[in-house]
């Protein structure tokens, strides 16, 4: 019988992400790794911590291929460091920038230096901010976002053409704001996103009004603005009056896939004017 993801014997926060990322059973997890998983959810730490506890309980690929920091010559003190900042195989430094690295406690001077040579010595590449600083930096992204950009291996502002919309939510870490932000960003340097069927109020709308639809009725997209109740609609009416007809103009590509615009217009439950 299988075994829901909340029934397993591990911590909340790791059930959480688990379905998060759609695993509902534990047998979703067949045939995956830590690598795997870090595709899925690029954050390191989190995923390290599934890893720790998902692996004994046979539900993850063990990675007897990679070099484990218990099987590296290296002193207590960087052992003991590594795994406090769940760092379980060498090549997982791989997908820190240095900046990162540096800051892990209790890595001073001395282990960082005895880091780096056994980094070298096993070929494992530590990355810097450096280079995707010096390509984005004029563009006055925010500060935090190049970390994202790091985990998503974007180091110009071109690499942006092959993204959505939502590939830039998901950058972000899923910051709505910090999206909108860097969505108006690329568009001042015209950079423009790939198409999809997800589409994002502030796609269509000017800055200030899809931040207010935001704070004020949490609505992120068009699709939400389907079947809301007369009086939050009214309230849209009063911040954008047009943002329907702004859908409208929209190229047909650009448009939700399923169902024409008077279609879905339709399904509202009390009539757009």
């Amino acid at each position: 019988m299988d075994v829901h993801i909340d029934d397993l014997s591990i911590s909340y926060t790791t059930k959480k992400t688990l379905l998060y990322l759609g695993f509902i059973n534990a047998s979703e997890l067949s045939g995956h790794d830590y690598f795997s998983l870090l595709k899925l959810y690029p954050d390191c730490q989190t995923i390290s911590k599934i890893v720790e506890e998902l692996t004994p309980l046979g539900y993850l690929i063990r990675q007897d291929s990679e070099l484990s920091i218990y099987n590296v010559p290296m002193s207590k003190r960087l052992q003991n460091t590594l795994k406090r900042n769940h760092i379980l195989y060498l090549s997982q430094l791989s997908t820190y920038p240095e900046e990162t690295i540096l800051q892990f406690r209790n890595l001073g001077s001395v282990t960082m230096t005895e880091l780096k040579s056994i980094c070298k010595e096993h070929k494992i590449h530590i990355r810097t901010l450096a280079e995707i600083k010096g390509n984005l930096g004029k563009y006055k992204f925010s500060s935090e976002l190049y970390y994202h950009f790091f985990n998503y291996n974007i180091t110009t502002i071109s690499e942006f053409k092959r993204k959505t919309s939502h590939d830039l939510y998901n950058i972000c870490n899923r910051d709505y704001l910090l999206t909108m932000k860097t969505y108006y960003l690329l568009k001042q340097n015209n950079i423009e996103l790939k198409n999809q069927n997800v589409l994002y109020l502030f796609e269509i709308l000017p800055y200030k009004k899809a931040r207010i639809l935001w704070e004020e009725l949490h609505i992120k997209i068009i699709e939400e603005l389907y079947g809301l109740s007369k009086e939050k609609l009214l309230h849209v009416r009063n911040i954008t009056p047009n943002v329907m007809l702004d859908y409208k103009k929209l190229p047909k590509e650009q448009q939700l896939s399923s169902g024409t615009f008077e279609q879905r217009q339709s399904n509202f439950k009390y009539s757009y004017p």
